[in-house]
């Protein structure tokens, strides 16, 4: 019964560690691969982080690639257009 608890505190622990690193790995994934400006239309080099901003809020994604699906699952829509 003692390897039970060992094993308990241990599994517990490492759920203390993973959980939040997963967390903050996903939330990364998301802002920076996701919501990357080159996955939006009317992005354009040399822009202002404020046009880039912008950009990711207010357009659609791209129209083809692997851009679109990343834009797409960013904005969390549908693949046709309205």
């Amino acid at each position: 019964m003692s390897t039970e608890k060992s094993t308990g505190k241990g599994s517990g622990l490492f759920v203390a560690i993973v959980f939040p690193l997963v967390l903050i790995i996903s939330v990364s994934i998301y802002m920076f691969v996701l919501g990357n400006p080159k996955n939006f239309e009317g992005y354009q080099e040399g822009m202002t982080k404020e046009q880039l901003d912008e950009i990711v809020e207010r357009n659609h994604p791209v129209k083809e690639g692997a851009a679109h699906v990343y834009g797409l699952i960013h904005k969390g829509g549908s693949s046709y257009r309205c």
